[in-house]
């Protein structure tokens, strides 16, 4: 349990501080124990909210991570110990959710873009598989285009185009 672990560090040096004091006579056994009583229950308490902040801000992150932008799980993350970080997540969530609308948004238009290209476009990925080919290529090569593809001249093309991209530094 972590919380004991957090307890423990919030406690120990005042509880040891007590015990050795108890332990060379400067201070009256019962009265230590009560001390050390009013530190341990505090240090608990505030290790069990702790943990419990811990627990609803990691429950927020891994929304986030999950692609669960729903800005009402992470934006109400409730009063804690830690709420500004809970807040701090919250605006995460909202901005990475708003980047992931943007970028849906643009591929979109790509896509919209490239459906009404009159010419026929066919886009290779490293390996000259076929990442994308619009309605034209499709229109004109139909289910012959893997069979275009495994031309020997637009082989040896694609390969010498290939290299030659792997030479030059990016600019």
């Amino acid at each position: 349990m972590p919380y004991v672990a957090i307890a423990f560090c919030i406690a120990a040096a005042p509880v040891t501080a007590l015990f050795v004091m108890a332990l060379i006579g400067l201070v009256a056994p019962w009265p230590a124990v009560v001390a050390i009583a009013f530190i341990l229950v505090p240090a608990a308490v505030f290790s069990l909210l702790w943990a419990r902040d811990l627990d609803l801000l990691t429950a927020a992150v891994r929304r986030i991570e999950a692609d669960d932008t729903d800005r009402a799980a992470t934006a109400n993350v409730g009063p804690t110990l830690m709420e500004p970080l809970g807040l701090q997540i919250a605006r995460l969530a909202r901005h990475l959710a708003a980047r992931a609308a943007l970028i849906e948004q643009g591929r979109r238009a790509d896509t919209l873009i490239l459906e009404r290209l009159p010419d026929a476009l066919i886009v290779l990925r490293q390996d000259r598989t076929v990442s994308r080919q619009n309605r034209a290529a499709e229109a004109i090569f139909g289910a012959d285009l893997a069979a275009v593809l495994r031309h020997p001249d637009l082989r040896a093309a694609s390969i010498r185009r290939l290299a030659r991209r792997r030479r030059k530094p990016p600019t």
